[in-house]
This record gives structure tokens, C-alpha cells and sequence, in this order.
């Protein structure tokens, strides 16, 4: 192969060898689909009808993103304080394990 020469004879540091995938970065980008999602169709539509607060539940969460076992992911992205702040939402009360599809939120708007 014509030019492939010169990447086999460079050295490279071992420590510079990831053979680990980004999952950090890849549940960072699901953390920030998981976010939006929920200011679409529940914080700015509830924020429309003038309701004052919003339940938004782990599993409907989860269905409605087609995810598969990502239940900490949903759960650790609407806990945090990244979505509390981007949502301007208040956590009026927050029920359930700490990562479950039975945890349920409610936010007020």
C-alpha cells in the first residue's frame, strides 16, 4: 500500500493506544438528548398551557428514546443541576432509586 509505509515505521506511545471506547462522551450525547427531549414535550408545552408544575417519569422518558437499559443515563441527566439550570425548573419532588424505570420527577415550571 503506497503511503501506509510511514504510519507503520512511526512509533507510537503505548499511552497514546485507546483501545477503550469514548462511552464518557457517548453518554454525555445521550445525557444532552435525554435533556432536550424532556424540554420539548414536557417543560415548554407545560409552560404554554400556564401548569405549574410537570411529572416527568423515568420509563416514558427511556420508551419514548427507544433506549435500551439506559435508565442511569435518564436518571443522572434529569438529577443533575446541568438540566435544573438549562430548564429553569424547580425540583419540587423526586421518588425512587437512585437509577430505576420507576423514578418519578416532578418540576415546576
Amino acid at each position: 500500500m503506497v503511503g501506509c509505509r510511514q504510519f507503520a515505521d512511526a512509533a507510537i506511545a503505548p499511552e497514546a493506544i485507546n483501545t477503550k471506547p469514548r462511552r464518557d462522551v457517548d453518554m454525555a450525547l445521550l445525557a444532552d438528548e435525554i435533556r432536550e427531549h424532556v424540554m420539548e414535550v414536557y417543560i415548554i408545552p407545560a409552560r404554554a398551557r400556564g401548569t405549574r408544575s410537570v411529572t416527568v417519569r423515568a420509563a416514558e422518558v427511556h420508551a419514548a428514546l427507544a433506549l435500551r437499559a439506559r435508565y442511569p443515563v435518564v436518571c443522572s441527566a434529569l438529577d443533575g443541576e446541568t438540566f435544573i439550570e438549562a430548564a429553569g425548573v424547580t425540583l419540587i419532588s423526586r421518588k425512587g432509586p437512585l437509577h430505576s424505570s420507576s423514578v418519578v420527577w416532578v418540576f415546576g415550571v
